[in-house]
């Protein structure tokens, strides 16, 4: 169950060279123990203005990233655990909702709730490794939509 540890860490808060130059959040993403991961190697801006707007418009991973960053205090923002537990729990009916429709990210953040017991939910290695999976499954059908697109417009 390692490999479910930490897969999202946003901890880091360098926010020198974004690319459009405002205070942005700079997370790193955590793979896999093993070295695999879709995430592994790569680096991704949020502006946590507009994640926070996202969120308030019902956007289920903006909602589940603002508990993250509620949750560990990233970018200046402050730490507090106890309104990071109830914005879990307020993105957990959406994430549920997008992993049944396909979205590798909600699976990977449910993955998440289930490893730590977060959002209400109780602690599940079992459920963390099934939306892992979920993960993957989703991840490959995007990527083969994806190549069978392509291969149409040429």
């Amino acid at each position: 169950m390692t490999a479910l540890s930490s897969f999202l860490a946003m901890g880091a808060t360098d926010t020198t060279g974004t690319p459009s130059g405002q205070d942005e959040t700079k997370p790193s993403i955590v793979c896999n123990a093993d070295g695999t991961g879709a995430s592994c190697d790569e680096t991704y801006w949020i502006n946590v203005d507009t994640m926070t707007l996202a969120a308030a418009n019902g956007d289920p991973i903006a909602q589940y990233a603002i508990a993250y960053i509620t949750e560990n205090g990233v970018n200046g923002t402050k730490k507090d655990p106890e309104k990071a537990k109830a914005l879990y729990a307020h993105a957990l009916p959406g994430l549920l909702n997008a992993s049944k429709n396909g979205n590798p990210t909600a699976c990977r953040a449910l993955a998440h709730l289930y490893e730590h017991g977060k959002g209400g939910l109780e602690k599940d290695m079992e459920k963390a490794k099934e939306f892992m999976e979920k993960c993957k499954e989703h991840s490959e059908k995007k990527q083969s939509d994806t190549d069978d697109s392509k291969s149409k417009d040429m």
